[in-house]
């Protein structure tokens, strides 16, 4: 929720190191609030406790063994995914303003889309 929340100065690269940064800071197997650190001045709003219906992959995983098991490359991709979905329902699915706000070209934005099946 943290998250998603956020407003990302950077752009898909910023997510990505934020979760890497995450993932070596987290004490368990779910990546915690306190384990994210941001950059800049840029703070997040304060967060409530995750709801029972979120289907992260965090949370998904039943041990720290399982959370390795699935890789830095799919928890990004996922994450990415409900970023841009996420996105592209706040601006009532226009492309253009959605990749404007993720900082990425409206190409990159397309191909992701696609990739994801987000279409």
């Amino acid at each position: 929720q943290v998250l998603m929340n956020y407003h990302f100065p950077g752009n898909i690269r910023e997510l990505e190191n934020i979760i890497e940064r995450g993932v070596a800071l987290a004490n368990t197997n779910i990546i915690l609030p306190e384990s994210l650190t941001f950059s800049g001045k840029v703070k997040p709003p304060p967060t409530t406790a995750p709801n029972e219906e979120s289907n992260s992959l965090f949370q998904a995983a039943a041990s720290e063994e399982e959370l390795y098991d699935l890789g830095i490359e799919r928890i990004v991709a996922d994450l990415e995914k409900r970023l841009i979905l996420h996105t592209l329902q706040k601006t009532n699915n226009s492309k253009m303003k959605a990749a404007e706000l993720l900082q990425l070209s409206f190409r990159s934005l397309r191909y992701k889309v696609k990739k994801y099946g987000l279409s």
